[in-house]
């Protein structure tokens, strides 16, 4: 900052920038990392007295630990992210976590990778992310802690922890300067901030934070300095040419199978929530495929306080203003309970690709974006499970005519249902695209051969069996 700048100009300056934010549909994200004792506290008050208390929320250490022990570790991070035009402060950064890993001699690689997605896909979708250190040296932390301490009123925020850290001093800036190196981005910086003299760190601070803005907004440095979207494709074989739809199941076997699956599945359920595994499972497929009754016959024999069942619909006017897998980050489960989903994030490369609700760009993003949402996940813990629901489209009119016909289905065809069938052949070039491009690892699809709903039922029951077995439930 000039330091002829009054505060009243840079609080006018400021709150300029928050206008400007709000009017481009821009979200901001500051995050705040640092030693105890840095002015953390301090330091944000003074900021967010420049910002309309409307437009922003502080998000603080004890709403992100309060969510630690329950929540997938990224989970209360992406929850929190602001909405087009809103700015979200962070207390703390994921790294945070991270250095304290680092410290213990255990292995950061992948989990500073997932950090680092969830920036860089932010910020592919227009948001501004700055993460600022706040630095002082040991000496300093240590007389603020002992200053700190001999205050009765302030006495129990210093913790064993602190002290911890400050006899560790030199390990953890060594830590912490390793992770800053590896996750300073044009799209989303590291800045230092000396906190040596507060008074001083202050004004750097709004200096800082209003430097930043304007250079963004300004397009010196755009957020979208990110890598490009996965570039088109030859998909050289239909993963659903090769389906064998012919695939059945007598009635006698079926109910045989699906009252012994539902009970080995209860069983499943209850050592996952003392394990306290996270199971997510992913419903897709074409019109009238089945979806629902693979779902009612999959939670049938369920405790009903252990799972719940997400539809997905059209994203609302709050869901709209944020990115777009936001909404499914926050239904993902607590660890020890089931999430099922009926439809999902896909909707991205499959109807809002086929139907134009968004751009060419955004869609081809979303393919490396979700692949790296859903290694995040498994790497988590989470067992995750993707299904596929397929027919011919000679079994989807039948199945849309004796709904069309029928008076307690009829409920269940729309307008729109017609209106997709019109576009069969660029929905299957999406679907094949889809099972091709995010088909991995820790992620597989399972192509459900459904013509046969009976066969299908037992196959999604089977399948979510093996998965929570290979998970260790």
């Amino acid at each position: 900052m000039n330091k002829h700048d009054s505060a009243k100009e840079m609080e006018t300056r400021i709150s300029a920038l928050q206008r400007r934010l709000r009017a481009g549909g821009i979200p901001l994200l500051l995050m705040f990392e640092g030693p105890s004792a840095a002015g953390r506290g301090r330091l944000i008050s003074k900021l967010i007295n420049l910002f309309d208390s409307r437009g922003y929320r502080l998000v603080t250490s004890s709403v992100l630990s309060e969510s630690a022990d329950k929540r997938i570790p990224m989970q209360k991070f992406w929850i929190n992210t602001p909405g087009k035009g809103r700015i979200a402060i962070f207390e703390r950064t994921p790294y945070g976590e991270l250095v304290e890993r680092a410290m213990e001699g255990r292995s950061i690689k992948r989990q500073l990778s997932h950090v680092m997605d969830f920036e860089r896909t932010l910020a592919a979708d227009g948001a501004l992310v700055l993460k600022i250190f706040l630095d002082i040296s040991a000496k300093e932390q240590r007389r603020r802690l002992k200053k700190l301490d001999r205050n009765k009123c302030s006495s129990w925020r210093v913790t064993d922890d602190d002290w911890r850290q400050n006899r560790r001093f030199e390990k953890y800036q060594g830590r912490m300067e390793r992770i800053m190196s590896a996750s300073d981005t044009e799209f989303a910086p590291w800045l230092r901030l000396d906190c040596g003299d507060l008074k001083e760190a202050k004004g750097a601070l709004f200096g800082m934070v209003a430097g930043f803005i304007e250079e963004r907004l300004g397009g010196a440095k755009p957020s979208a300095t990110v890598p490009p979207p996965s570039p088109a494709s030859r998909i050289p074989d239909s993963p659903t040419d090769r389906i064998d739809l012919s695939l059945s199941l007598s009635r006698e076997e079926y109910e045989r199978r699906l009252e012994e699956l539902q009970e080995e599945l209860l069983d499943l359920e209850l050592k996952s929530y003392r394990k306290r595994l996270p199971v997510i499972i992913a419903f897709e497929g074409c019109d009238a495929a089945g979806k629902g009754g693979a779902i009612k016959r999959l939670t049938q024999g369920l405790d009903p306080r252990g799972f719940e069942v997400i539809p997905v619909a059209a994203p609302d006017e709050t869901e709209r203003r944020h990115h777009y897998l936001w909404r499914f980050w926050r239904s993902f489960p607590k660890k020890g309970h089931f999430a099922i989903f009926d439809r999902t994030w896909y909707g991205r490369v499959l109807v809002e690709r086929v139907e134009g609700f968004c751009s060419e760009n955004d869609w081809r993003r979303a393919y490396d974006e979700i692949n790296a949402m859903e290694e995040c996940l498994s790497d988590s813990g989470a067992v995750l499970c993707k299904f596929w629901l397929h027919i011919s489209q000679e079994e989807q009119l039948r199945r849309f005519n004796d709904r069309k016909n029928s008076e307690w289905k009829s409920w269940k065809l729309s307008d729109e249902d017609w209106r997709n069938r019109e576009k069969w052949p660029q929905y299957k070039k999406a679907v094949d695209e889809m099972l091709v491009r995010t088909s991995t690892e820790h992620a597989p699809w399972t192509i459900v051969e459904a013509e046969c709903k009976l066969y299908s039922r037992i196959k999604v029951l089977s399948t979510v069996i093996e998965s929570l077995k290979r998970k260790g439930a």
